[in-house]
């Protein structure tokens, strides 16, 4: 087995050890969460500017934690993308073992614990900008695989010296370590133009943070006074200075206690209880939520229904919107997992055949018209136009069934049964409920249309020959109409009449059995 021991050498030397993140910072980040006025905010924001990251992102994580509406919103826009279908696509013009080895690259995927949720961290850069996650390899069966990514937040990075290159941040180097190669998922998600630390999305949102929650201290301390009375305190002679806070402890204890003491050099008269309009603060504040929505989901429609402005028209657009954004994160995620975990693990299992891998992408599902689409396709193809069946199964959302697979189909009584795929014959396991007697009526109706069936078929025969000779639609009208004269329909009428009288024959004799 020394080949064995050789070969697990090997592969310690080409996979990289798990590369985990200092916990020293945490002390330093509570310490900046604080409220913020828009002088620090700027100049938390220049700081990144210049190539400091860390009171930035540290900012980011408390926005993200102190306010409900922007956390919902951007919850919505990441969680979207776990409601996504995923696969790999080989390479195109793929060769039957580059198809096997992508499917063996996808079960090595489905084989990383916690992948979803591993997906969902990579999403944490739609907002902040960029998303590392460490890989921890393992050896299973002679493979390579990522047994676990594990997240590290964003405040454990500083930029380098060229403000292009995120390292993992070290208390005693200033530059920080250098990211080991394959030991990184290195996502980053650009909503702004700019570098590492100007193209986050919350930017932006940091600008609406301070000012909402301005708006929502104010409100808080206009609550505190809301209907209370003004209180004055008076006192006689020459009080002194503590006579004189004694006083205003007291003016100010009975706004919430109700009950007090004083002297009798001292008076407390009530004035006139405050006024104001809480409404207006509301109204300040759904103003900025507002604004995240439209930064974070492109509009407004999924939080907002005030009967004014929720139409379903504007609601149509509102979705289309939303889906492009989710396209646009879908692109720029399924790109990171492609450079960062699907080819280093065909790097590591030898599943690229010259260099040639797999594409990770979500599988985003077009929302259509069924109905429509079939309606559609139904007058193409009787204009004579050529559709691929591939397209047609491809554009309806209905998957193209394997050889050894059942599909259905539509007897001529309207029945639909499933058969063998290209066997009409045997197999037939009926839709329907099995067994189930046929009752004269249907009889009747599969004996009228197999016998007019050869008619029919003519018909259409002798119009789809008019329509190959036919040079324009006008043309073919023409011919439709003069042909109509000498058509030969005694026959299908003889057989409709004999139909329609023994049908009323046969409805009698089913009344009767329904009866019984």
């Amino acid at each position: 087995m020394a080949w064995f021991e050789a070969l697990k050498n090997k592969l310690k030397k080409e996979v990289p050890e798990q590369q985990s993140a200092s916990s020293s910072q945490g002390s330093a980040e509570m310490k900046l969460i604080e409220m913020i006025s828009p002088s620090t905010l700027a100049q938390r924001l220049k700081k990144a500017e210049g190539g400091d990251i860390f009171e930035q992102q540290s900012l980011f994580n408390m926005m993200e934690q102190k306010d409900a509406h922007l956390f919902a919103e951007l919850s919505k826009r990441r969680r979207a993308l776990l409601a996504l279908d995923w696969r790999l696509v080989p390479p195109e013009n793929a060769t039957d073992s580059e198809i096997k080895q992508t499917e063996q690259a996808q079960d090595l995927i489905k084989s990383i614990s916690k992948f979803d949720e591993a997906l969902f961290n990579i999403s944490d850069g739609i907002g902040k900008g960029f998303s590392y996650s460490s890989i921890k390899w393992g050896l299973v069966d002679s493979k390579n695989v990522i047994e676990a990514l594990t997240f590290t937040s964003q405040t454990q990075f500083v930029l380098d010296e060229k403000k292009e290159t995120l390292r993992l941040r070290n208390d005693f180097k200033l530059d920080g370590d250098e990211l080991i190669q394959y030991g990184w998922v290195k996502h980053h998600h650009v909503a702004l133009s700019g570098n590492i630390a100007t193209s986050s999305l919350f930017r932006t949102l940091a600008w609406i943070f301070v000012f909402k929650h301005y708006s929502i201290r104010d409100l808080a301390a206009f609550l505190e006074v809301y209907g209370m009375p003004i209180r004055v305190g008076t006192y006689r002679g020459n009080p002194t200075r503590k006579e004189k806070l004694t006083l205003l402890k007291a003016v100010r204890n009975l706004g919430h206690d109700a009950f007090g003491i004083k002297p009798d050099s001292m008076d407390i008269d009530f004035k006139e209880a405050g006024k104001g309009r809480s409404a207006d603060f509301i109204g300040s504040i759904e103003y900025w939520d507002k604004a995240y929505s439209k930064a974070i989901l492109g509009g407004t429609l999924t939080t907002q229904a005030d009967g004014k402005s929720s139409t379903n028209a504007l609601g149509t657009i509102h979705n289309d919107v939303r889906r492009e954004v989710l396209e646009a994160d879908a692109k720029q995620i399924a790109a990171t997992i492609t450079q960062d975990i699907v080819k280093p693990l065909e790097l590591f299992n030898g599943l690229a055949s010259g260099g040639r891998g797999a594409t990770f992408e979500f599988v985003l599902i077009e929302e259509i018209d069924q109905v429509l689409t079939i309606e559609m396709l139904t007058k193409s193809v009787a204009l004579g136009m050529k559709i691929p069946l591939d397209w047609v199964h491809q554009k309806m959302q209905i998957p193209v069934a394997k050889d050894d697979e059942e599909v259905i189909s539509l007897q001529l009584n309207n029945e639909i049964v499933a058969t063998k795929k290209g066997c009409g014959c045997c197999g037939t396991a009926s839709l329907k409920k099995e067994n189930k007697t046929l009752t004269a009526s249907e009889i009747i109706a599969d004996k009228l249309t197999a016998e007019t069936q050869p008619m029919v078929d003519d018909w259409l025969e002798s119009i789809e020959l008019m329509l190959d000779k036919a040079e324009s639609l006008d043309e073919f009208k023409e011919m439709i109409l003069a042909a109509y004269s000498s058509l030969d329909n005694e026959e299908m009428a003889k057989k409709i009449a004999e139909g329609l009288t023994v049908s009323e024959l046969a409805g009698f004799i089913d009344a009767g059995a329904d009866s019984e």
